[in-house]
């Protein structure tokens, strides 16, 4: 795998949204590619050409303690998240694929989907400017991209139908630039006595790599 800057290849980046994972160690065909890589942190796009990659997970320093070892196919002109997601201590870290979708896009309006990768939030609502956008929402699954005005939101995300509110920071403030592709990936754990919710707002690759 290489830089992005070649046609004909695909393209992922790496996420870690395990919310108590340790430090990890992440090895793609046995080559280092994500070193000492805590939770909430991504790496940069990396190129390759398609086919069929063995990725392991390991604790940071540790070879002897492998976490994960899958294969993945990887297809030409797809640009992927490899997220990692699930909780370490109950032992249900897994590997989840998120593509992002090649579309038209309108340089005057700004797009943006929501992923929930929080695996205690079940169920949620979204609301922009307090305005209800996406109902029922559940965990490792992703909303149609929404085709907005450029400009700054009022963010809510509420237990579904209901008033509670699940983000760390109340009525969080979205920038949203024209001509550019989000994706709000919906992290951190929530029950009753402890709240660990955030919302992440990269950019897609979608944005910037052009096939």
């Amino acid at each position: 795998m290489t830089e992005p800057n070649n046609n004909n290849l695909f393209y992922m980046r790496l996420f870690n949204a395990s919310p108590d994972s340790p430090a990890l160690d992440i090895y793609i065909n046995n080559k280092l590619y994500a070193s000492n890589f805590k939770y909430k942190s991504f790496t940069q796009y990396f190129s390759g050409q398609p086919g069929t990659y063995n990725i392991q997970i390991y604790l940071a320093g540790n070879k002897n303690t492998l976490l994960i070892n899958k294969n993945l196919d990887f297809y030409t002109n797809n640009i992927y998240t490899i997220a990692l997601i699930g909780l370490y201590e109950l032992n249900t870290m897994n590997i989840d694929i998120i593509p992002d979708h090649s579309r038209t896009i309108n340089k005057n309006y700004t797009y943006i989907r929501f992923i929930n990768l929080s695996p205690t939030s079940n169920q949620i609502d979204i609301k922009l400017n307090n305005t209800l956008i996406i109902s029922d929402l559940s965990y490792a699954t992703e909303t149609d991209y929404l085709e907005l005005a450029p400009k700054t939101y009022d963010l809510k995300i509420y237990l579904q139908n209901t008033n509670q509110e699940l983000l760390i920071l109340q009525n969080p403030k979205m920038l949203l630039s024209a001509n550019k592709i989000y994706s709000g990936y919906i992290i951190g754990t929530y029950n009753q006595n402890s709240n660990a919710m955030q919302i992440l707002l990269p950019l897609e690759g979608a944005t910037y790599i052009k096939f």
